[in-house]
């Protein structure tokens, strides 16, 4: 892929996408804001026809519910109000149902393995957004001088969940081994951490889970009830790889809500999220085995 094969609006609109991304953790907030590139990148996707204006009013209206929702001046029933609707909205916008975008193709039923099924990948600006509105209004990132610290107290665990869904993919028949190291590598990669890892461990663990260990407070099963529920609901949201894709995306998200739990940091959950999907990539059959369907 060519970056050269796309209008010059299309390249703005995703640059600063991938830009409003990258700011939310960069010291260039203090300069920079990342809503500043989110304007830029909704401006030139308007351009570029990716964002239509339905599209913009859904941003703005799911940006005021998450805000709503984190307002603690504001009367409870207000803010659940406002949380669920978030949830339902958030969960329209991650299965793509919400008109207003025409997310940009950059791979399409391309073989990265001889026995896998095509693969096609899209830029989801409908699903960023998403993950940005919640990471940019919450606060659920690691400040500067922490990363060390988040490091170690990450590996082992990270370790543990990858080699466990590793273990299960290829058990169950979904994957074999398959060494490789495609062209369309770098593309990917950045697609699936900023795109893919960063928005769906925010509204997954970060708001999902997040909300549902607020709400069961008091309760004797507190953490595991929330890491269970969002493990069990992301699941869900994997239906359309079948049933096996289901139960593995089930457990994956059981664990990356584990660490998230135990580490209290987003960016936790979204690394291991990122480094197992990376390793899938690389070393095992992508996305899955033709035989599974």
């Amino acid at each position: 892929m060519s970056i050269a094969a796309f209008d010059l609006y299309t390249i703005l609109c995703y640059g600063f996408l991938f830009g409003a991304v990258l700011l939310l953790w960069a010291p260039l907030q203090k300069v920079v804001r990342w809503e500043t590139a989110f304007l830029g990148a909704l401006f030139f996707g308007v351009l570029s026809t990716h964002v239509e204006w339905m599209g913009v009013g859904v941003i703005v209206g799911l940006a005021g519910c998450i805000y709503i929702t984190y307002q603690k001046s504001l009367p409870c029933w207000i803010r659940f109000l406002s949380g669920t609707a978030a949830f339902f909205l958030g969960s329209a916008i991650g299965f793509h149902q919400i008109p207003g975008f025409s997310n940009l193709k950059v791979l399409n039923a391309v073989y990265l393995s001889p026995d896998a099924v095509p693969f096609t990948m899209y830029l989801n600006f409908d699903k960023v957004s998403l993950g940005l509105m919640i990471l940019g209004f919450t606060p659920l990132l690691v400040q500067n001088n922490k990363w060390r610290d988040l490091f170690k107290r990450t590996f082992l665990k990270a370790f543990f969940v990858i080699v466990m869904i590793a273990g299960l993919s290829y058990g169950m028949g979904f994957v074999t081994w398959d060494f490789k190291v495609p062209d369309s590598l770098w593309i990917w990669a950045l697609t699936n951490l900023l795109f893919v890892c960063v928005a769906e461990e925010a509204f997954f663990r970060g708001f999902v889970q997040r909300n549902l260990f607020i709400f069961l407070e008091n309760t004797a099963f507190r953490s595991f009830g929330a890491i269970v529920i969002a493990g069990l609901v992301f699941g869900g949201f994997h239906y359309y790889g079948g049933v096996q894709y289901m139960i593995l995306s089930a457990i994956a998200g059981m664990g990356y809500g584990w660490i998230y739990q135990t580490t209290g940091r987003i960016e936790a959950s979204i690394l291991t999220h990122f480094s197992l999907n990376l390793i899938h990539f690389l070393c095992f059959t992508y996305p899955a085995l033709k035989t599974v369907f």
